[in-house]
C-alpha cells in the first residue's frame, strides 16, 4: 500500500487557513498599516486587507461549489438556520439602514463568514477545523513574541496612550489581548484532551503564554477574558458525568452574565473597578447611556448592520465625547444599534446554544460540547467591552458558527485528506503470493 499526495486537498486547506488568519487580523494589517497605510479604523481595515479577502471568499466560495456540486447540502443549511437567519437579517437591514453602502458591504462579509464555517464544517469536520484555529492562533502567539522581541517598533505601541504595550502582529493591543482569550481558552481544551503526556505539557506551556502575551498588553479584558475561559475548560472536564453540577455551572454563567450586564446599565463604575478601570477615564459611562438612547428610537429593528457609526448619528456621538467612536465597546449595545432586538434574539440564540447543547449531552458529552462552552464564556466575557458578536471579521463570530454548523457533520461527506491510501497491483499481487502456502 501506498500513499497518494492530494495537491486538491493541500490547496483547499491552504485557501481555507489564509482566510481564517487574515479573519484574525494577524499580520496582515500591521505590515500594510506600516507600509505607508498610518493609522487605520480597526473596525474599517485596510483596502489591501479587504481585496485579499474577497480574493480568498471567491476561492472558498468555488471550492464550496465545487464539493457540493450533486451532493447533499440540505442537512447543512438546515444546521446553519440561525447563521443564515443572522446574514438575512444583517442583508435586509440595508433597505432602512441609515448608510445604505455601508450595510450592504458588511452584510456581504457576514454572508462570506457563514460561507467559510460552513465550508470549514462540510469539507473539514469540525474537529479539524477546530484544530486549524487552535495551531493558527499557536503560530500567532509564537509569532507575536518573536516581532514583540525582535522588531519592537512593529510588535510594541511606540506613540500614544499605549506605549510600551506589547501588541505582537496585530494593530492594537486590545486586538492582541481579546484573540489571546479566545487562544487561551482552546489551547487549555487542547492541553485537557491531548492523548500524550508531550502534547499535554505544550498545550499547557501555550496556555501560558497567552496569558503572559496578554499581561504584556496590559489588557485588563482579556486577563478576565482568559481566566473564565481557562477556568471553564478545567470546570467543564471535572464536572463531566455529574448533570447537578453541570446545571450549577451554566446557572452560574447565566447570574454572571445578568449581574454584568446590570452593572454596565446601572453601576458601571463598580464594574470597572473590578478590572482596574475608571469608567469616566475611559469615557464609557457616557458612551453606553448615548447609544442606549440611539437604540430607544429604533428598538425593534435597528439602524442597519454596522452602519450607525458611519452616519451623521454616529458622528455626533463622536463629536460629542470629543473622540472618534467606531464601535459601542459593548457587543450587545451594538447589536441593539445594528439590528434591534429581532437581532438581539438571533445573537443570542447563537451565544447560548453550545450550553444548551451541552447540558442536553450529559455523560456523553465530547470535547465538541467542551469548546463550545469555553468559546461562549470567553465571547461573553469580551463582549462586555469588545464588539465580537456582530463584526464579521473575528474568530468569535466564526466558531460560534461552527458550533451551530457542527450537527450537520454526520449527514455530509467525508473530508478529503492530504494523503490517501492506494492499492496498486502490484501490491495485490504479492499479497497474493505471501498468501499462498
Amino acid at each position: 500500500m501506498r500513499l497518494r499526495f492530494r495537491p486538491r486537498a493541500v490547496f483547499d486547506q491552504a485557501a481555507v487557513f489564509l482566510y481564517v488568519l487574515l479573519l484574525s487580523g494577524a499580520v496582515l494589517p500591521p505590515l500594510l498599516a506600516s507600509g505607508g497605510a498610518g493609522t487605520v479604523d480597526l473596525d474599517d481595515g485596510l483596502p489591501g486587507l479587504q481585496a485579499a479577502m474577497a480574493a480568498l471568499l471567491v476561492v472558498v466560495g468555488l471550492l464550496f461549489c465545487s464539493r457540493f456540486w450533486r451532493r447533499p447540502v440540505v442537512p447543512l443549511l438546515k444546521a446553519a438556520w440561525l447563521p443564515l437567519s443572522l446574514a438575512a437579517l444583517a442583508a435586509a437591514s440595508s433597505l432602512w439602514s441609515v448608510n445604505q453602502g455601508l450595510s450592504t458591504r458588511r452584510s456581504l462579509a457576514l454572508a462570506g463568514a457563514v460561507l467559510v464555517a460552513a465550508y470549514l464544517v462540510g469539507a473539514l469536520g469540525y474537529k479539524r477545523s477546530i484544530t486549524l484555529v487552535t495551531v493558527l492562533l499557536a503560530l500567532v502567539a509564537l509569532l507575536s513574541v518573536l516581532v514583540a522581541v525582535a522588531v519592537p517598533d512593529l510588535g510594541v505601541h511606540q506613540v500614544g496612550a499605549h506605549v510600551g504595550r506589547w501588541k505582537g502582529v496585530y494593530l492594537h493591543k486590545n486586538l492582541l489581548g481579546r484573540e489571546m482569550a479566545l487562544a487561551g481558552g482552546l489551547f487549555a481544551v487542547a492541553a485537557i484532551h491531548a492523548r500524550r503526556l508531550s502534547g499535554r505539557v505544550l498545550w499547557a506551556l501555550m496556555t501560558v503564554l497567552a496569558v503572559a502575551l496578554i499581561a504584556q498588553a496590559q489588557s485588563a479584558t482579556g486577563l478576565v477574558a482568559v481566566a473564565g475561559a481557562v477556568g471553564t475548560a478545567v470546570v467543564v472536564r471535572l464536572v463531566r458525568g455529574r448533570p447537578e453540577l453541570a446545571a450549577a455551572f451554566v446557572a452560574l454563567v447565566l447570574v454572571g452574565v445578568t449581574v454584568a450586564g446590570a452593572l454596565v446599565s446601572v453601576a458601571p463604575d463598580r464594574l470597572f473597578a473590578v478590572v482596574g478601570r475608571d469608567a469616566s477615564v475611559t469615557g464609557r459611562t457616557t458612551l453606553w447611556s448615548l447609544v442606549l438612547g440611539e437604540i430607544a428610537e429604533r428598538p425593534v429593528l435597528g439602524h442597519g448592520y454596522r452602519a450607525f457609526w458611519g452616519s451623521d448619528g454616529g458622528e455626533a456621538v463622536s463629536q460629542t465625547l470629543a473622540w472618534r467612536v467606531s464601535h459601542a465597546h459593548n457587543s450587545w449595545l451594538d447589536v441593539g444599534l445594528d439590528l434591534g432586538v429581532v437581532g438581539l434574539l438571533i445573537v443570542a440564540t447563537l451565544v447560548f446554544l453550545p450550553l444548551k447543547r451541552w447540558l442536553a449531552a450529559g455523560p456523553s458529552a465530547s470535547r465538541y460540547h467542551e469548546t463550545g462552552v469555553v468559546v461562549t464564556v470567553a465571547a461573553l466575557l469580551v463582549s462586555m467591552s469588545d464588539s465580537v458578536l456582530l463584526g464579521p471579521n473575528n474568530l468569535f463570530l466564526l466558531l460560534l458558527f461552527l458550533q451551530c454548523m457542527a450537527g450537520a457533520r454526520a449527514y455530509l461527506p467525508a473530508a478529503a485528506p492530504l494523503l490517501r491510501p492506494t492499492v496498486s497491483v502490484r501490491d495485490v499481487s504479492s499479497q497474493g503470493r505471501m498468501a499462498d502456502p
